[in-house]
């Protein structure tokens, strides 16, 4: 009889437990499909946020709506980047930090159709996938790595130094008919002497992304800005 009722109590404990921990992963869940940007958040973006939010199909009203509104906004022209273009762009920059990404979108002046984002991630717990061509798009910021794909496409590169960091930049074209309007520009936080040598990106850790309808247009996120 003894037996009977420890084994009762042990198994409604058990029951107990069992529901607890199924309860409170639950509401850890829930609570994590919350605060996520992209689809339903307020804190972290989405992994696929890059394919979801793609230049030309975008306005700044949905930003707006769905981000809310920008950490900062400030104004830009393509005379001081480093692809040079018969036609002179002014646009607008609008910045976002999140938990674990930091977004740049850019218009046109007075327009509100979205012509680039420029994303870093910043938080491995919530990793962002990198498009890095349409062919292989299952690896994160952060991690992925330039690879032949990218160098063979490669229209344009560049290097920039400042006094407490540099960057290199390889920009890409894909013949796939849905980007094939659009240029992927790949950041990496470290100067290389020879960019215009596209194989000396090769096996480079990916350290930011943008997208963009224009090669002229191509913001990029300081390193200090990550802190």
């Amino acid at each position: 009889m003894i037996i009977g009722i420890v084994s009762a109590i042990v198994g409604g404990l058990l029951v107990y437990f069992f529901q607890y921990f199924l309860e409170k992963f639950k509401n850890n869940k829930k609570e994590k499909e919350a605060k996520r940007l992209g689809g339903k958040t307020q804190l972290f973006l989405d992994k696929d946020f890059l394919f979801n939010y793609e230049p030309g199909k975008i306005s700044l009203d949905k930003i707006f709506e769905e981000l809310g509104k920008p950490l900062d906004e400030y104004s830009e022209s393509t005379d001081s980047n480093k692809i040079e273009e018969d036609v002179k762009y002014d646009y607008n920059v609008y910045k976002y930090k999140f938990k674990n990404a930091i977004i740049l979108f850019t218009t046109l002046l007075n327009e509100k159709n979205i012509i680039s984002v420029t994303l870093r991630s910043i938080d491995s717990k919530y990793p962002i996938n990198c498009p890095l061509s349409p062919a292989s798009n299952n690896y994160v910021l952060g991690k992925a790595k330039i690879d032949s794909e990218i160098t063979d496409n490669a229209i344009a590169s560049w290097s920039e130094t400042f006094r407490d960091w540099g960057y290199s930049a390889l920009q890409s074209r894909y013949f796939y008919r849905h980007v094939k309007y659009l240029t992927f520009t790949y950041i990496i936080h470290d100067s290389l002497d020879k960019t215009n040598n596209y194989s000396e990106f090769t096996d480079k850790v990916i350290d930011e992304v943008c997208i963009s309808q224009l090669n002229s247009i191509h913001p990029y996120i300081y390193f200090y800005e990550i802190y």
